[in-house]
Order: C-alpha cells, then structure tokens, then sequence
C-alpha cells in the first residue's frame, strides 16, 4: 500500500534553491521556474483530493450513522452543525468547531446516551481522522511547537532559594502575584516581566544575600545555628590565591544557580567583579564574594529557565532538548526547585534518560514532593482558595449567634478541609492509585474536627489521618469534599452553576460555551 501523503512547502527549502543554482545552467532557471510551481501546485491539489477522498471514504459514513440526524439537514443542536456546504476544505479550518466535535466524541459526550453508540473503532476512526486532517498531526514527525522560555514563579523563587541557600525568603512581601493561564501559574506565556519586577530581582537577590552571609559582629535579625566543617581553611591574604577560591565557590553556585555548568567567559567576569570589590577600600573579602553571588541572583539565566538550542537563529529546527534542560524541568515539575546533585550528575554523565524512571521514584519519595502537591492539586482543584475565601457561616449553617456559627466553622475546619483534598491527590501520586478516586473514593482523610462537621463518628485527635468512609455516608470522593463546596459557593449561598462550571472545565476538560446573545444574565 502507498504510504501517508503529506502535504509540506518546498518553497523555501535549501535544497531546491541549491539544485537549481547547481545542477542548472544560469540560462536555464528561469524556464524552471513554472515547472516548480506547477509541482508545487500538483501537490496541493493531490492533497486536497486525498482528504476528500478519505472523508468520503472514512469520516462521513460515520457521521452520517451517528451524529447527522441532529447535527445536519438543517438541525443545529447545541450549535454544532456538519453540513458542509461548499468545498470542504473551508470547514477544516473551523478549528474550534472540529475540537468540540473532537472533544465531545473522545469523552463519550456525543452520542447521547439514549442514542445508538459507535462501536470503540468507529470512535478512535472518527478521531483519529480529525486528528490527521483537521489538527494536522502527524504521528510520524510531530511539531512540539514553541516553547516560551519560562521564568521562575514565586513559590519556584522561594524553593529554589532556599534548595541553593538555606534561606527561607519572604517571596509575598518582595514580589507581586503571579498571573495564571489556563488555571496555573507556571506558564511561560503569562510570566511577563516588567521593569519593576526587575529592579525587585536584585533587590532581592541582594536581601538573600545579606541573610545568608554572617555578619562580622555577629549581628542578625534572629538566631541561628550553624554547622559545616570548613576543611580548607579561611581564604589567603594574596589576591592572586583569592582569586582561584571566588573561582571554585563561584564556579559551585553558578552551576547549581544556572542549572547546568557556567561558560568559563561568564565565570571569568564574575571573579573579576570580586576582585575590583575586594581591592576597594573598607570591603572586605566576604562581602566582595557577596557582589559576584548578587550578580548570579539577579542573572537571567537564574531567574529564567534557559534551554541551549543548537540552532538558536533557525527556530523550526526540531531537536531534543539536553539532559541538563531534561533535569531542570522534571525537578520543576516535581518539586518546583533546582535539580539536586544526583539529577545534575546524571546529566553531565549523559545517563539521565536511561534512568529517568529510577529517578523520578526517588524524588517522588523525597518529602519535596509535597511542593508538587500543593502546587498542582491547589490550583487544579483550588485547595489554595479554601482558607481565604469569604464564606458568611451563620447564614450558610442557619445558625443564628455568629460567634456559635464561627466557632464551628473555623479556621482549623478550612484548614483541615484543604488537607483532606491534597492528602488525597498525594496518596493516588504515592500508590498509583485510581484517578476515579478522585470522584468516588469510599475513603477520606479527616481529624477530629474536620470529621465532627460532616457527622462522621469515631475520629479524635489532630492529626490527618485516612478514614474509610461508613457506607451509608454520603461523603464518596472529591465532589463531596468542602474544598469543592466551599470554592464553588457564594459567600451565602450555594451555587450549582458555579459547581457545574467546575466540573466542566476542571474534571471534564471541556468548558462550556458562551451563552447566546440573545440570553439574558442570571439574577443574583
């Protein structure tokens, strides 16, 4: 059988314009020209007479047994309609329509259920040929397409300052919110920077700094306990040998800092920003180091998650990314921090793809792995919003006296309830368990508190702990959790719209369209 047709430009290609300045006389290339193009338009026509015939052949027998009688003919249902009248080239480039269609079709939407279902075939042809004709993919040669080059969020600043240093900054007082695409705060597209966001970076770094490095007269603003072995000793008087000891220290944090090991031009230039300040006068040599290590702080390569691109003035170029930029973004994503030493040596050994699966079982045994949960499970399932979000407990409890309704509904209670949600998202990580779970779990986490306001018996004390649910309760999984109550509420009232809408965008994946024009809003 032929192979796949794909439809691809050779307009631009370097080897048809290097063909024809090499293999054709100079006279010659002109009268070449209207061949090429005609090629190139023969192809065209071939390809669109292929997706014709395959929608013929493929798609529409499918449609026509399952989906036309309320979406063709003059029928609209829900908005969608599949008469194509015209060329049908014209209608694939509706991508939004053919990804409802899509959507619908791979989570069981459509067909209704009182309708004939597709067999499990049919459904997989039927997507597998939007996928190829509509979206364009191609499974043989697929386009990873653009990858923004993504700054630190807040809570990955506050992490990886405190892997790198031991310091636990502030990052709420020092810099504004971050904004959020599709739910989360770890996309590159919307984590712009601005001036001011900059001067805060090595505002920053240098507080970092400060806090870090000890104090001559041993002030502070808290105590601490220290303890290192300092094997090598306190650095020379000699500039030269001071040199070389900013070069090791410098050399360790920028390699941690920058995720992958520092050029020797870039290194070069931080010992000589320690060297000027360590020859001016009434500054000493710790506080010299501290102006190199400011600049690392304040460097895009630390505040950005940098990936080398071999070919960085063509982008179309498609290639792997490194085992350095692989180990920076599967401990981003585990751990919302730098990699640790095990990770950066497996990187510079080469050997991190051949032991991936080794590694993300350690760092998911790793206590560091709660930053992932939190992460993840609080703006996925917005366990962030529980213990801020304003709730008026006399009037949702029917409680009269204020105080009485207060004290049932408290702070311990929001907070537990927040717990309860990612204790159960982070025993399905740890066991691998069931994500149906997720929405019929006979199980919960709860303590005592937490348990005596849904009316469950026999919790006491504290701690979280798993509970298996008694089997006339109605608490079954996260649907019935207060986080999923309590975020999807009014302050006074529940909301099933806004319950509904969660479901749809949060667990379902499919958001609801915009409401006809025509229809007026919902009173409060």
């Amino acid at each position: 059988m032929p192979g796949p047709i794909h439809c691809r430009s050779h307009a631009k290609s370097p080897f048809v314009g290097r063909f024809i300045r090499n293999r054709l006389p100079c006279y010659r290339t002109r009268a070449m020209v209207p061949l090429v193009v005609a090629g190139c338009l023969l192809t065209i026509q071939t390809c669109v007479h292929a997706v014709e015939e395959s929608y013929q052949t493929v798609a529409r027998p499918l449609l026509e047994k399952h989906c036309f009688d309320c979406h063709a003919n003059g029928a609209d249902e829900g908005g969608v309609s599949l008469d194509f009248e015209g060329e049908l080239d014209a209608h694939l480039d509706d991508l939004n329509h053919w990804k409802r269609v899509w959507k619908n079709l791979r989570s069981h939407l459509m067909p209704p259920a009182s309708a004939t279902q597709p067999s499990d075939q049919d459904r997989a042809a039927l997507a597998s040929w939007i996928e190829a004709h509509v979206f364009r993919i191609d499974a043989e040669h697929p386009d990873p397409g653009r990858v923004t080059v993504r700054r630190l969020n807040r809570e990955e600043y506050r992490n990886t300052i405190e892997d790198l240093f031991g310091v636990d900054y502030d990052v709420r007082d020092s810099f504004p919110p971050d904004d959020s695409g599709y739910g989360f705060d770890t996309i590159g597209d919307v984590l712009s920077v601005s001036p001011l966001l900059t001067e805060k970076y090595v505002k920053a770094a240098t507080e970092i700094v400060d806090e870090w490095m000890f104090q001559e007269d041993g002030s502070g603003n808290r105590s601490k306990e220290y303890r290192r072995l300092f094997a090598q000793g306190y650095p020379a008087d000699d500039h030269q040998v001071r040199d070389e000891y900013a070069r090791r220290v410098l050399r360790d944090v920028a390699d941690r800092a920058f995720r992958r090991p520092v050029d020797e031009e870039t290194l070069q230039r931080l010992v000589e920003m320690v060297h000027f300040a360590d020859q001016l006068e009434g500054v000493d040599f710790e506080h010299a180091m501290a102006h190199g290590i400011v600049a690392v702080l304040a460097s895009p390569r630390f505040i950005f998650r940098t990936e080398l691109q071999p070919q960085p003035d063509d982008p179309s170029v498609i290639h792997p990314i490194d085992d350095y930029a692989l180990a920076s973004r599967l401990s981003y994503f585990l751990w919302s921090s730098l990699p640790d030493q095990p990770l950066r040596d497996a990187a510079a050994k080469g050997e991190l793809r051949e032991r991936l699966g080794e590694h993300v079982e350690r760092m998911l045994a790793d206590e560091r792995r709660q930053r992932f949960v939190r992460g993840f499970a609080g703006q996925w399932l917005r366990t962030r919003d529980v213990e801020g979000i304003a709730m008026d407990a006399r009037r949702v409890l029917g409680i009269r006296n204020s105080n009485e309704a207060n004290k049932i509904f408290n702070r311990n209670v929001r907070r537990a309830m927040r717990q309860e949600t990612e204790m159960l998202f982070a025993n399905l990580v740890e066991t691998n368990g069931s994500l149906l779970d997720i929405l019929d779990a006979d199980y919960s986490f709860l303590n005592e508190s937490l348990a005596n306001f849904y009316g469950i018996p026999g919790v006491e004390g504290r701690e979280m702990r798993r509970v298996d649910l008694p089997s006339d309760s109605h608490r079954r999984g996260f649907l019935t959790h207060g986080t999923f109550l309590l975020v999807t509420s009014n302050p006074t009232r529940t909301s099933p719209v806004k319950r509904g809408l969660f479901v749809l965008e949060n667990l379902l994946g499919t958001p609801a369209p915009p409401p006809p024009p025509d229809v007026p809003p919902l009173e409060d």
